[in-house]
């Protein structure tokens, strides 16, 4: 299955650390797991660690068109089956975008 988690969050908590533990699982399970979180962001480190591709972006402003068309991009490159948000902008890019895809 090919899956991308959206995380948008600035501080490491909770929502990093189950997404990137269940990234990591599924990865492991033989699923293509791709992340896709702020610039700068300490989630990209870990993604290179546990060797998981990871794109980094500005997300813009809510329901930011142009992030929203970067993600249909994306999930239509990877052929994304499946789209994991949690909160914040991650959801009002990210899950807008997979929406317009179908999702």
């Amino acid at each position: 299955m090919n899956i991308v988690f959206v995380n948008a969050t600035r501080e490491w908590g909770g929502v990093k650390t189950w997404m990137i533990n269940l990234a990591d699982f599924l990865a492991r399970q033989g699923h293509h797991v791709t992340v896709v979180c702020r610039e700068h962001d300490a989630l990209v480190a870990e993604c290179r660690r546990r060797q998981i591709p990871c794109y980094s972006i500005q997300f813009g402003m809510d329901v930011s068109p142009k992030t929203i068309t970067w993600f249909w991009k994306l999930f239509k490159r990877e052929r994304t089956e499946v789209v994991v948000t949690n909160i914040s902008k991650g959801f009002r890019t990210g899950g807008v975008a997979a929406k317009f895809k179908g999702g």
